[in-house]
């Protein structure tokens, strides 16, 4: 978690696009969870955490796309499976 310690917030790329929290910081907790976190307002608290995408959302995004692609290697990896086993025989 290197720090430039310049205090200009977090920078983040999400999404192919990179953006900069300016009121952000990273902190260690004591369980060792390393996180992102960002001040409500201009006073100490309250403090959120911040959080990228999730799996399941990127997940039911894609499901089109990786369901043709399935459907490509499958008939592929079919040919190439009877291939061997007819040269098995």
């Amino acid at each position: 978690m290197p720090s430039r310690g310049k205090g200009r917030g977090v920078t983040a790329r999400l999404g192919g696009r990179t953006k900069r929290y300016s009121n952000a910081f990273l902190a260690t907790m004591a369980s060792g969870h390393q996180g992102v976190f960002q001040r409500k307002t201009t006073a100490r608290l309250p403090i959120k955490e911040l959080f990228g995408p999730s799996i399941g959302h990127v997940f039911l995004k894609l499901i089109d796309i990786g369901k043709a692609r399935a459907i490509e290697q499958f008939g592929k990896n079919l040919v190439a499976e009877l291939r061997f086993l007819a040269r098995k025989r």
